[in-house]
């Protein structure tokens, strides 16, 4: 099952669908991530820490921002990957 959500996750976020993907960690944690074609990673890294927010927006909370994984471009799409790790704080 988890296999399953971990492939839907990356279908959603190639497709580039305005929704984005969040995954529930252990201790009230979670992960996304947000993939930019142009801008680098700084674009990549910025989307991601919105989508954060705006996760934690939908049940009236703040993103605290634990940690960003910068995922570097590969292939001929140069898509270039920031993930998030974060929790929601009142």
């Amino acid at each position: 099952m988890e296999r399953l959500a971990a492939v839907a996750t990356t279908l959603l976020l190639v497709a580039g669908c305005g929704d984005f993907a969040v995954q529930d960690l252990p201790a009230g944690r979670h992960v996304l991530t947000a993939r930019a074609r142009s801008g680098g990673y700084e674009v990549s890294r910025a989307q991601a820490r919105d989508e954060a927010g705006e996760y934690c927006e939908r049940s009236h909370q703040q993103a605290v921002i634990d940690s960003f994984e910068y995922l570097p471009a590969a292939g001929l799409d140069a898509v270039h990957a920031s993930r998030v790790y974060f929790s929601c704080s009142p």
